[in-house]
């Protein structure tokens, strides 16, 4: 079927609604917590997912006229997000030239970074690009222009690849009752003049998108949530073995065997694996 039956029989529609409902059947493990709280929580977390990804995959990625969202803030949670970061997020393509003007603001730190897709590749999302404020050319009233794009440009520049599709701009903060936040937009250099209007097979892409951002947040929340349980079933299944084997008298006769009945080690996770995946979006 194609997309512009799809879109017109609403089959593009049904199937995103299908996905969504699919999604929830992670709330619903036998291994998820069954209480109140966890299962509301959760079945809202996904809400979250659900409308971060239609506002990143519908609301904002035309390439050709670029805004900036914020992907994470005070009501969507992506994994881990820094509660002293002003997270803005802008969908752009390799192949465009793109200008940032704004004032700087007074928060200690921001840094701007292009990053590329990679994840069919070698599953990691790449930097394709830094650059921070420390080290950019600002006037004196706080203004600044930057220009993105795959060749070296003078000023302020700030590099892209052929498969760059994101910039991210963080804006740390100290105070911020206290600090100004700085102010941004975003412009293509090199693309048409008005908008395309939105055809069945852009909605169905952007759609689709959507459902598959959504499932790999879904995932990678699963994937952290089922080692947990299955760590937590292995040290209480040495503990177990531990506390019989310490007992008398069956303690003499593990000695007798050595090795072969020695306690059990706990499950201990290795140097650094504390450290959460940086994913961005």
């Amino acid at each position: 079927m194609s997309a512009h039956d799809r879109v017109i029989s609403g089959k593009a529609w049904e199937d995103f609604c299908d996905s969504l409902k699919a999604a929830g059947q992670t709330i619903l493990r036998p291994e998820t917590p069954e209480t109140e709280i966890d299962r509301a929580e959760g079945f809202r977390y996904l809400s979250r997912l659900a409308r971060a990804g239609l506002e990143m995959m519908v609301e904002f990625s035309d390439v050709d006229f670029p805004v900036f969202y914020a992907l994470s803030h005070e009501t969507i949670k992506i994994g881990s997000d820094n509660p002293d970061n002003t997270y803005r997020n802008c969908i752009i393509s390799g192949d465009r030239d793109y200008r940032v003007t704004g004032t700087r603001g007074t928060a200690p730190l921001m840094t701007f970074g292009t990053k590329a897709e990679r994840y069919a590749i070698d599953g990691t999302q790449a930097s394709t690009g830094e650059l921070d404020s420390n080290f950019m050319e600002i006037a004196s009233d706080g203004s600044f222009e930057i220009i993105l794009s795959a060749t070296k440009k003078p000023g302020n520049w700030l590099p892209m690849a052929a498969d760059s599709s994101m910039l991210i701009v963080r804006e740390t903060h100290f105070d911020r009752k206290e600090e100004i936040p700085a102010q941004m937009t975003i412009e293509c250099l090199n693309g048409p003049a008005k908008p395309t209007p939105l055809s069945a097979a852009v909605f169905d892409t952007r759609l689709k998108s959507t459902a598959a951002f959504r499932d790999l947040m879904v995932q990678l929340e699963g994937t952290e949530n089922r080692i947990a349980v299955e760590r937590m079933r292995f040290n209480e299944a040495a503990q177990t073995f531990n506390t019989a084997r310490n007992r008398f008298p069956t303690v003499v006769m593990a000695g007798m065997f050595g090795r072969r009945f020695a306690e059990k080690a706990y499950f201990k996770a290795q140097d650094g694996a504390a450290a959460a995946p940086q994913v961005h979006f």
